[in-house]
């Protein structure tokens, strides 16, 4: 098996993984919201809670298969977040992926979602995981990408909000595929946005068949070498 056969491998498994995840862990539509972390940007006398609510997605919590980090994308917009102690709160919702964003809130005028701003909030949601040292001003930026000057900002969260909207950054198909917006039916609760959850059993098992490709890889380089 060659390098490039076996990169093609893992892709695959993980796509088939992702696809089958959408279809089980989506198949009803409620958030369950449990905490937030203790985050706090402050601007004068408005206090803002930033970065990841902690919660899961239909059903019961399981913290193999469904626990999820969600993102809010929705800045003023209310969102009961429980005390110590108390029970989850729970919030009917559409699901939206970027094959369909029937289900979102923010619309330009003529009631067409703002896919760019949803795909730039998306990239901003990637840099956040990778930069947890910026989530504060990432969450800003965050924020900004659909209320604008409405929302506080520092030098920081204007530099995050600007690199989203240059043009020069973006996911590809594959990355948008993992993102998943909830938009309560309400109508006056916060958007928020997420990964697709995935059993960390099945991200051990694909993380066993790319060692097992790296192993087959090296195997064969000593091999060449020895001849």
């Amino acid at each position: 098996m060659n390098s490039k056969a076996g990169l093609r491998i893992v892709t695959l498994f993980i796509a088939v993984i992702i696809g089958l995840c959408s279809s089980v862990a989506f198949a009803t539509n409620t958030i369950y919201i449990a905490g937030q972390n203790d985050n706090e940007l402050t601007f004068g006398t408005d206090r803002n809670r930033v970065a990841h609510i902690v919660g899961w997605i239909d059903g019961s919590f399981n913290n193999d298969s469904n626990i999820s980090k969600f993102v809010c994308i929705d800045y003023g917009a209310p969102l009961l977040i429980p005390y110590r102690g108390e029970a989850a709160k729970s919030y009917d919702v559409n699901v939206s992926t970027f094959s369909s964003l029937t289900g979102v809130k923010f619309r330009d005028a003529f009631g067409d979602p703002l896919i760019s701003e949803y795909k730039n909030a998306a990239w901003l949601m990637f840099q956040m995981e990778a930069n947890p040292a910026d989530t504060s001003a990432i969450q800003f930026a965050m924020w900004r990408i659909f209320k604008g000057d409405a929302v506080p900002y520092t030098k920081e969260s204007v530099k995050w909000y600007n690199d989203a909207r240059d043009g020069r950054h973006s996911l590809t198909d594959e990355q948008l595929s993992w993102v998943r917006i909830f938009t309560p039916k309400d109508g006056t609760s916060q958007e928020v946005m997420s990964f697709v959850p995935l059993p960390a059993g099945l991200w051990l098992f694909g993380s066993g068949i790319a060692a097992l490709v790296a192993m087959r890889r090296r195997k064969a380089l000593r091999f060449k070498e020895g001849e």
